[in-house]
Order: structure tokens, then sequence, then C-alpha cells
């Protein structure tokens, strides 16, 4: 896998995600980079897995981004959000939102590449709650969060290497409250929230003056249709 070194463009002020009052971003010009190549993401067995009649696991539908066009059927890019070269780019605090994956249980696959700041990823997104999963590369540290009304509440976190300009395989398996972070093929965070929030959307994005991509995205949920949103 080809590495791709990001160089900081345009720097906006670092801040954590807002779902309300999801609009348009605009468009940046980040510099060329090369397309390493993702591995696709499993299937989570977890209770929100639909069932045969035997009790096996049936396969659930699965949906794929490869940002392969410059306005991607159903997402929102706010802030400094854009599409280059088969990537989604993040610069500052900027974030691009999945707006139909609306669901509660998922498996998601991405590769990640951080080249400042820190990368955020979103799940179970709406405007008053959501998981985050933060992941900072000066500190080698992935954090799992939970944002609601009341406030912030961390789930878990943990310290795997995480080295600047160089891509790292993400898996997130979120069940009835049971979320579980894989990063670079090692589980990182297992962890259970007692009170599970409801399904929403995801969102990728960055923090803390970010220059962040994410490559081919890929989620698997019984929750979703049978095929990816029309175009």
């Amino acid at each position: 896998m080809t590495n791709r070194v990001l160089r900081p463009s345009l720097i906006f002020p670092a801040c954590l995600l807002a779902l309300a009052g999801i609009g348009t971003a605009q468009q940046q010009s980040p510099p060329p980079f090369a397309t390493p190549t993702i591995p696709a993401g499993a299937l989570p067995q977890g209770s929100g897995a639909p069932q045969t009649q035997s009790g096996t696991a049936m396969a659930a539908p699965v949906w794929t981004e490869d940002f392969d066009t410059q306005a991607p059927a159903g997402w929102e890019l706010l802030d400094g959000a854009s599409i280059f070269d088969d990537a989604l780019v993040i610069s500052g605090s900027g974030h691009g939102f999945w707006l139909p994956v609306q669901v509660s249980s998922l498996s998601m696959t991405t590769t990640l590449q951080i080249g400042a700041g820190n990368a955020n990823i979103v799940l179970a997104g709406t405007d008053n709650s959501s998981y985050v999963i933060e992941i900072v590369s000066t500190d080698s540290m992935i954090a799992l969060l939970r944002f609601d009304q009341s406030g912030e509440q961390s789930l878990g976190s943990s310290h795997p290497e995480v080295l600047m300009d160089t891509p790292h395989e993400l898996t997130v398996n979120m069940a009835g409250g049971r979320i579980e972070v894989i990063f670079d093929g090692q589980s990182q965070i297992l962890a259970t929230d007692p009170n599970p929030l409801p399904g929403g959307t995801i969102g990728l994005g960055g923090a803390d003056n970010a220059e962040v991509l994410y490559e081919q995205v890929r989620v698997t949920s019984p929750e979703l249709p049978a095929a990816n949103p029309p175009v």
C-alpha cells in the first residue's frame, strides 16, 4: 500500500462535530495523491443481525462508497471536506456525512491517513447525540466517546501505533449497545453502552487543524435497504 503524504492546505478552527444545520460545503483543492487499496469489512454477528429459521445469520445489505465522483450520492460535505482523487479529504474540522445511512447496528470499514490533527468518525449521529471515535496521531491514542444532551462520556481508549502519513485500516462493529473498534486488524476497544443511542448517520471528519483523508468506506447493516441509495 502506497503512503500518501498530506500537505497542510487551508487551516480551520478545531471543533467537535455538530450535526444541526447541515449544509453544502465549499470544495477545496488538495494536492494530488496516489490511491491505496482497501480491504472489505466484516458483518457484525450481534443482536441486530437477521436470522434464518435455523438460527444462522443471513447476509445483510452492503453499501460501498468509492468517492469516485465529486458529488457522491447521499453525502453532505461540511466546512473543510472535499472529494479529490477518489478520496474524502478533510481540512480543519470538516466532516462528510452519509445521510441515507440511518442505522443503530452496523459494521463499517475504511482506510484513513492522518497528516495533521485528529481523525473523527461519527456513529449513530443525530442533532442530539452520537458516538465519536477520535484518533489522535500525536499521542497514538484512540478514544470512543458518547455525546448526548447530558454531556460527554468516555466508553474506552487505547494506545496503538498511529503513524503520520501512513494508511491505517479502521473497522467498527456496533450492535445492541456493543461497540468494537478494530485498528489495523487488532481489536483496540470493546465497550457496551447500557443505554444505547438510537440509530443515526455516519460521518468521517477531523479536528484540531486536521489534514485527514478517507478511502473507500464499506457499511454492512441489516437495517439498510437492499441496494445503495439511487444516484
